[in-house]
């Protein structure tokens, strides 16, 4: 009887406690389609593996404006959720059923749709996750710039996020025994942020060649002149260091980014784009002085329009969907004081507003 009752108790409790995440409304005009590819880059071998004939080999997540009238499947929040959901939650310390909800949420994004032709070509942004995150831990932010008529491709970095699912069914986790991370000699970690901006530029290549190609899906529709590129944590710190040295990038964005890895010539040399780096009021990790001093002296350096904005009240985990998972994010460790679905929300305007200005 006292089991039944347990069981009842927390059957009451779970719609409470992990409620249908709801992401914040589109703002933009348009429709939102995705599709998913799986990309080999036969040029560059792969570093983390001991099989030396191994190239890289990543995910990654298109979404667009799509046509006003297309019709299909909703896309899910989180691609294979029953293994990507568990092994994001371990990575966080949480239990493992905490995620399970997570494809109740309406995307309001369509799989495969058709992309818009108004409004063509439109602009490219590529986003880079934090380590051990996934491609889709800003999804309320990728889709709502898609709303506004952004082309936005989402790069699963392999063996530097949570987990990459291939196609073929294999499941590649981080590793922190052949990739760095927090605590590891600055020059490995700068290796790290190197990979990462090469998976940027070949993302970047490889829509140019969609682009150019008769029958593609963005035959026609991109604007590669108008490149931009934004990521979270260590997502932010490969944003710099591919601005830093590729002039295809025209404006950047830092979501508390760790900028300890960048290239010191790279901070030496400044950056030559419009760049906005949103942070938290306190880095949360051991390097907290190293990196906001690296921040403030790219921020400074600066030729061209520039913001260094602290959003007060709010943690690493903000800058991501997160703090959307459950009103108890707070005491989970995914929030900071202030409320979740309130620093997300603004993020995601300060991102959309940099990015959509002239």
């Amino acid at each position: 009887m006292v089991a039944g009752l347990l069981l009842w108790l927390t059957a009451l409790a779970l719609p409470v406690l992990l409620p249908v995440p709801k992401l914040p409304s589109l703002t933009g005009s348009y429709a939102v389609g995705t599709r998913t590819y799986h990309l080999v880059d036969r040029s560059r071998p792969e570093i983390y593996t001991a099989q030396p004939d191994d190239k890289r080999e990543i995910m990654v997540q298109v979404w667009y404006p799509a046509a006003a009238d297309a019709q299909g499947k909703e896309a899910p929040y989180m691609d294979q959720l029953d293994v990507v959901g568990a092994t994001l939650a371990e990575r966080l310390g949480l239990p493992s059923f905490l995620l399970n909800h997570i494809n109740l949420v309406h995307t309001q994004t369509i799989v495969d749709a058709p992309l818009a032709s108004h409004g063509a070509p439109f602009p490219v942004l590529t986003f880079s996750h934090g380590l051990q995150g996934i491609r889709g831990q800003n999804t309320s932010l990728v889709r709502d710039l898609a709303s506004h008529g952004f082309v936005v491709a989402t790069i699963d970095h392999t063996y530097g996020n949570a987990i990459t699912v291939f196609p073929d069914g294999r499941a590649v986790l981080y590793d922190p025994d052949v990739l760095s991370g927090e605590g590891e000699p600055p020059h490995t970690s700068n290796t790290l942020v190197g990979v990462w901006a090469d998976d940027i530029g070949f993302v970047l290549d490889k829509l140019a060649v969609w682009n150019d190609e008769a029958g593609n899906a963005f035959n026609g529709r991109l604007d590669l002149s108008r490149v931009g590129v934004f990521g979270h944590s260590t997502g932010g710190g490969a944003t710099v260091q591919f601005c830093g040295r590729d002039p295809r990038c025209q404006a950047g964005v830092g979501l508390d980014a760790w900028v300890v890895p960048v290239s010191g010539v790279i901070v030496a040399g400044g950056l030559d784009q419009p760049f906005m780096f949103l942070r938290a009021a306190q880095w949360e990790f051991n390097d907290a002085a190293a990196n906001d001093a690296i921040a403030e002296t790219l921020y400074n350096s600066l030729t061209r329009t520039g913001y260094l904005a602290t959003v007060s009240g709010a943690a690493h985990f903000d800058f991501s969907d997160l703090p959307l998972f459950s009103p108890l994010a707070q005491q989970l460790g995914l929030s900071g004081p202030m409320a979740g679905d309130y620093v997300v929300g603004l993020v995601n305007d300060f991102v959309v507003r940099f990015l959509r200005r002239p």
